[in-house]
């Protein structure tokens, strides 16, 4: 049966099941996992990444509404199925609701996600935060040196809306689009981060990089709900992004200034303790 993600869904039943009938044909070990698929994100690719870095398993596409699989990293908890085993997802907005309840759930994001669950019945399961924090355990960069003063992160969404913009010279965009080794390095190279992207501030967040919360459009999903769940997880209050015009894009040196280390997250060894796949 085609997995029944919808339009943020997973790939499609033909592309992922002969690539895990491929993988067993050769012996190697395979995990399903939900992961968004439709548009090449970080905040994505990083679920993968790190259940093969934990598991040593190649992660396939879920594609079975009946078959256990896990659903690890993003704003994707109101797609999951009964056979759904969550890890550190969150969902995208106030608005977002569950489709059913998942047959297990180890960790979510924050506890704003956590108090939704509990408004659906479902008891909090008390370990949060999101699972890209825990990177530097698993890839650190050869070089830490830093050539850049400050690491522009825009939303994919957002990424139209700069091409062809002037930045000032102390700012350098990095695309969220990229591998997921490949953008550390970028990222770990600047001194400041600023950022539209939820995962471009849990990245300098995971590598003690300072950071700020910035957008330029009203363009991504959520009115910053996923942002304040992933900060409720440091016990940091709600707070607000810092509106950037396009044609005052000098601000954003002024804004670096305002650039800042977040609450150290304290709960790494028990997000990896939640990771809920056997035969770790």
């Amino acid at each position: 049966m085609i997995f029944r993600f919808g339009k943020r869904g997973a790939l499609g039943f033909p592309r992922a099941y002969l690539r895990e009938r491929y993988l067993v044909a050769c012996n190697r070990p395979t995990v399903p996992l939900y992961w968004f698929t439709a548009i090449r994100n970080w905040g994505d690719l990083v679920g993968p990444y790190l259940v093969k870095a934990i598991t040593g398993a190649e992660p396939v596409p879920a594609y079975s509404v009946k078959k256990t699989h896990l659903v690890a990293v993003g704003s994707v908890l109101a797609q999951c199925s009964e056979s759904s085993l969550v890890w550190g997802a969150g969902f995208i907005s106030e608005n977002d609701q569950l489709g059913c309840c998942p047959g297990l759930i180890s960790a979510v994001r924050g506890w704003h996600t956590a108090a939704k669950l509990e408004k659906h019945g479902i008891e909090s399961p008390g370990v949060v935060g999101d699972p890209a924090l825990l990177m530097p355990m698993f890839y650190r960069p050869l070089s830490i040196g830093k050539s850049v003063r400050i690491g522009l992160i825009p939303h994919y969404a957002e990424l139209p809306l700069l091409r062809g913009i002037q930045l000032p010279d102390e700012v350098k965009i990095i695309d969220i689009r990229q591998d997921v080794e490949e953008f550390v390095d970028e990222l770990v190279s600047c001194e400041v981060i600023l950022s539209s992207s939820l995962h471009g501030l849990i990245a300098a967040d995971a590598y003690s990089i300072p950071s700020l919360w910035v957008e330029f459009s009203s363009n991504v999903i959520g009115q910053g709900f996923k942002f304040n769940d992933y900060y409720s997880s440091l016990d940091e209050p709600d707070t607000r992004s810092h509106l950037v015009s396009l044609d005052r894009i000098k601000d954003l040196v002024q804004l670096a200034s305002h650039a800042s280390l977040h609450n150290t997250y304290r709960h790494h060894e028990e997000l990896l303790r939640a990771f809920p796949w056997g035969g770790r």
